[in-house]
């Protein structure tokens, strides 16, 4: 029987390398905003390479992320869109090779637990390869997953650092490729600040290592000052009319919970068993429920006229209702029933994941569009990365993993066709 899981597990893994490959081939394009998007990061690419740094017109860059990833790749590409386009995607072919690695390396912290290399490599396949918005970014030159590459590669020297001598170099290197996924996706702030609570000494303070520690983070924020140009034209290109990223509302916090129910849902299926589900339903129901109306009543004037902010669940609720107000009682239950999960799961199973509820929670009230891309496949990898149990627990429920996702995979493909 388990020859015969493994077999399964390698055919699957295969699969998905095989169907990767062909999504490139044929322009596919799962998350919407491939095309659209794919001219502007060209005009970037032409812009950098058509021009050194201090002769750069940034008021033509359209972006609102910083550009340092288009220098890294001026070192070593030549001026040739067809070189910017397998390079993007070759990146996104060996990621899931890195976060295999990373896993592994992450497995020598925690001897008491196994997990054989099929299961790890179809974990580490399936996360990346099976998300519309990961499988995108790889086919159109898009730039999120630059930032998905190094911030792996920086976990791998945050699990060197706990394991192998050469402590300063690997925290260098953990924070370097930090702050480049940083650079390469603002969101991607969290990582920085994740890993440096999780290595700064709270017991003792005045620890050299912690000087050490916050003069590296320091070291690496500072090129935010190279690009000062850039991010005053950077910030009126945002704030023009048709694009307006910056906007304070919290009613951004309602699309970030329904966003986030996408990949907070099959949690409660991995981290609780089903008696323990619904025990804990029937002692809470009262107190759920009294949380539900509280949030729908604070959210009530949530306006549903903007055709881009939300994700899956709100453009499927859009679909097949036209009533306002009953698409505010249903869609404001279901997003806050989503925070409700989310924190339970951080302060039961995952207090970790506090590192990303808390801060997106905040900085996403001054984003004026939050898209699902912003937290897919983020949400998943920052588990992946930093819980001691996830991975294990996925294996144990490894199918119905992957056919939950194969499932949003699916549908996303099939909405953005039709």
């Amino acid at each position: 029987m388990k020859i015969k899981k493994i077999i399964i597990i390698n055919t699957l893994s295969l699969l998905l390398i095989i169907s990767f490959i062909f999504g490139f081939l044929l322009n596919e394009n799962s998350a919407g905003g491939g095309e659209g998007d794919f001219g502007h990061i060209l005009n970037n690419y032409q812009l950098i390479y058509g021009n050194s740094f201090t002769d750069i017109d940034w008021s033509k860059y359209r972006d609102s992320r910083f550009p340092l990833d288009y220098f890294i790749f001026k070192l070593y590409l030549p001026n040739n869109v067809d070189f910017w386009i397998y390079n993007i995607f070759l990146i996104s072919f060996i990621t899931p090779a890195i976060l295999y690695l990373t896993l592994k390396k992450k497995l020598l912290l925690i001897p008491y637990k196994k997990l054989k290399n099929e299961y790890l490599i179809f974990i580490a396949l399936l996360f990346l390869f099976l998300s519309p918005y990961f499988r995108t970014s790889a086919f159109w030159m898009l730039r999120e997953n630059m930032g998905y590459f190094f911030w792996i590669i920086s976990i791998f020297f945050l699990f060197k650092l706990k394991s192998e001598f050469n402590y300063k170099i690997n925290l260098i290197s953990c924070f370097l490729f930090s702050y480049l996924a940083f650079y390469s996706s603002q969101n991607l702030f969290i990582i920085a600040l994740t890993n440096f609570f999780l290595l700064f000494d709270f017991k003792d303070i005045f620890k050299k290592k912690n000087y050490y520690l916050i003069l590296i983070n320091i070291l690496f924020f500072s090129p935010i000052v190279i690009f000062f140009d850039f991010f005053n034209n950077s910030i009126q290109y945002i704030e023009i009319e048709e694009i307006n990223r910056i906007t304070f509302s919290y009613f951004k916090v309602v699309d970030l919970y329904g966003i986030i129910l996408i990949y907070i849902f099959p949690m409660l299926f991995i981290y609780f068993q089903k008696n323990e589900l619904i025990n804990l339903l029937k002692k809470n129901i009262l107190f759920i429920f009294i949380i539900l109306i509280c949030f729908c009543i604070f959210f009530w004037n949530y306006p549903n006229n903007d055709p881009l902010s939300g994700g899956a669940v709100r453009k499927l609720l859009n679909i097949f209702i036209s009533s306002e107000i009953l698409f505010k009682i249903i869609y404001l239950p279901i997003c806050g029933f989503s925070a409700i999960i989310s924190f339970y799961l951080a302060y039961k199973k995952e207090k970790v994941l506090l590192f990303l509820l808390l801060p997106y929670t905040f900085f996403y009230m001054f984003i004026n569009y939050v898209f699902q891309e912003y937290l897919d496949p983020v949400f998943i990898l920052f588990l992946m990365l930093y819980s001691k149990n996830f991975i294990f627990l996925v294996a144990n429920k490894i199918y119905y993993v992957f056919l939950y996702f194969l499932l949003f995979y699916m549908s996303s493909f099939t909405y953005y066709i039709f």
